[in-house]
């Protein structure tokens, strides 16, 4: 692979599951959307245009045409720069992949689950671990809470008052525009929700 795509450890539910318990800073929520798992999923998977339904995620940019083990993400969520790789796809069911910043790093998983009834609750997990999450543990944990809780409710927002989100869309003119993906070239070190 290319530098710019390593190939990421591979991610075992267990060992996720271990470092979200021990890490100083993660967060668990989940929420019941009233719509099949496939708009959840496309909302998800269409990180470039996460900011245009989470004003939270100021930029995102996937490096490749859909998401994939070891495939990079930069993005920029809540005045934090971050660099991530697709660790696991499971179309419908599991999305997830590693956080990485200035002082930290970490993962956030996803998971969809349908109901009988055609709805879907998605749970989000997230965990960070390194120097900036020790130091700033209670600051940190509040602002994450408050920061996934949002980004649920604006999924729940997102899925339910736009009707098309699961369809199949034209290509976004702004995913091509080069200055757009430019814009991270340089390191990234540097219902209700419940």
């Amino acid at each position: 692979m290319t530098p710019d795509r390593p190939t990421p450890a591979p991610s075992d539910p267990l060992v996720f599951d271990q470092a979200l318990a021990r890490a100083p800073v993660s967060v668990a929520l989940e929420v019941d959307l009233p719509v099949a798992p496939r708009r959840a999923w496309s909302a998800l998977v269409r990180v470039e245009r996460w900011p245009l339904w989470h004003p939270g995620v100021e930029v995102a940019v996937l490096r490749a045409d859909a998401p994939a083990p070891g495939v990079r993400l930069d993005w920029r969520a809540d005045g934090m720069r971050i660099r991530s790789h697709v660790l696991v796809v499971d179309e419908l069911h599991r999305l997830e992949w590693s956080l990485r910043m200035l002082g930290g790093h970490g993962a956030q998983r996803w998971t969809l689950t349908p109901s009988p009834d055609g709805a879907t609750s998605v749970r989000l997990e997230e965990w960070w671990t390194g120097l900036a999450p020790r130091l700033l543990r209670g600051t940190l944990q509040r602002t994450l809470e408050v920061a996934r809780t949002a980004w649920l409710e604006r999924l729940r927002d997102h899925v339910t008052r736009n009707p098309s989100s699961g369809d199949p869309e034209p290509p976004d003119p702004e995913r091509e525009d080069p200055e757009r993906r430019e814009r991270f070239d340089g390191d990234a070190d540097s219902s209700s929700v419940r």
